[in-house]
């Protein structure tokens, strides 16, 4: 059995959280001497971390990124969530032809590049319903896989809203 699992690409903060989960804050406390993020001392702030857990998007994945790259960070972010915004659609539509042509290799094949892309840029729900696809596919075949296409979509059509949104953000904060 397994009791959690981790999407990849994963940060440490994501292993330090379900390591905590399981076994108890193992962390040293912060000292007098907190370290500044490079974000912060180049003046790019992140956008607000502080979404519901219940959202599409995991923004301390975004604010990673940022965080990383600076001031670069938001045209690269952009041009990134604009990309998946335009291709990911027909990643579903592929999935779907995948599923009636009946070809499981080829669907989780598809299922897993498209959840790594969906991971890397905080799709959350996304990357989780395309791992359970992955799986279902892998180890049963395409039985049973029209419902969880059919939720795919309704992830990604949330998913696709709040990366506009989060475009939207970077777009006000140029001006």
């Amino acid at each position: 059995g397994m009791d959690d699992l981790l999407v990849k690409p994963f940060k440490k903060a994501q292993i330090s959280q379900t390591l905590r989960r399981w076994i108890g804050n193992l962390e040293m406390p912060a000292g007098p001497q907190r370290a500044v993020s490079s974000a912060a001392r180049s003046g790019v702030t992140p956008p607000d971390s502080a979404a519901p857990d219940n959202s599409p998007i995991d923004r301390s994945v975004v604010n990673d990124f940022l965080d990383s790259k600076g001031e670069a960070g938001i045209v690269l972010m952009r041009r990134l969530l604009s990309r998946f915004i335009e291709t990911a659609p027909a990643s579903v539509v592929a999935l779907r032809e995948k599923n009636q042509a009946q070809q499981p290799e080829d669907l989780w094949r598809l299922a897993h590049s498209f959840r790594s892309s969906a991971a890397a840029l905080g799709a959350r729900h996304v990357s989780h319903r395309l791992a359970g696809i992955e799986k279902c596919a892998r180890e049963h075949g395409l039985e049973n896989l029209q419902p969880m296409l059919a939720l795919l979509e309704t992830d990604l059509a949330a998913t696709l809203e709040n990366f506009q949104s989060l475009i939207g953000e970077f777009d006000v904060r140029a001006r």
